[in-house]
């Protein structure tokens, strides 16, 4: 990456994020440079279109947040990046982080269920709710 300061450009190493999810998906231990952080994944229902998720660190430094809320964006196109959300000060700060990098990635590559997608359909409330007698079995 190159950074321009006043009139000379400096040539600086980013980190590379590296990341782990757990057989289960409960469990994500995500890397960037010598900071590697644990996380507790959940995934919450979310009323908007994608995917809503809450990250809890299993080691807290002093003055750091023990979780973040993470939204990944479900739609497709250019702009869709733009709409993931993270509650840590980086993507505050910026608009992107290496948590919803992640997540949107795992996300990508089917490493992450949707929980949704097992639920089978359910049918009409008018077919389900006919005025037909139901037998009970006991």
């Amino acid at each position: 990456m190159i950074v321009q300061t006043s009139s000379t450009a400096v040539k600086t190493a980013v980190p590379e994020t590296e990341a782990y999810l757990s057989l289960d998906c409960t469990q994500l231990w995500i890397g960037k440079g010598r900071r590697k952080v644990f996380y507790g994944v959940e995934e919450f229902p979310c009323d908007l279109n994608g995917r809503a998720f809450q990250l809890v660190k299993t080691e807290v430094r002093q003055g750091e947040p023990d979780r973040y809320e993470v939204f990944i964006h479900s739609g497709d196109g250019p702009d869709c990046r733009r709409q993931d959300l993270c509650s840590c000060i980086a993507h505050q700060k910026g608009g992107y982080c290496k948590h919803t990098d992640v997540l949107a990635a795992l996300i990508a590559d089917g490493r992450l269920p949707d929980p949704r997608a097992a639920m089978p359909a359910l049918a009409p409330v008018e077919e389900r709710c006919a005025d037909e007698p139901v037998e009970v079995p006991f």
